[in-house]
């Protein structure tokens, strides 16, 4: 398993119903208790409100984790795509 602590930056727009935020984070990935990858991801979510208390988004982005020691660890990371219902009350 990973854990990973990291900090980023989100942006949001509204356009119209419409809503599209942006978020950049970069981080450290510890495995075995070791502090040992560097990494982050890029992320595009557009999310559109379908009635008063529903919310249907979809998002897509890219992740990747970078090892300190290369002949230790493997790198990884790849595409991100997902989405969701938000029901709020």
């Amino acid at each position: 398993g990973l854990f990973c602590l990291y900090g980023g930056l989100k942006t949001m727009r509204r356009f119209g119903k419409t809503e599209i935020s942006a978020l950049v984070t970069i981080g450290r990935g510890s495995t075995g208790g070791e502090f040992c990858y560097t990494g982050g991801s890029m992320k595009l979510t557009a999310g559109f409100p379908a009635g008063d208390h529903i919310l249907i988004s979809g998002e897509c982005g890219y992740a990747t984790w970078l090892p300190d020691h290369d002949d230790e660890y493997d790198e990884f990371g790849g595409m991100l795509l997902g989405g969701g219902i938000t029901f709020r009350y």
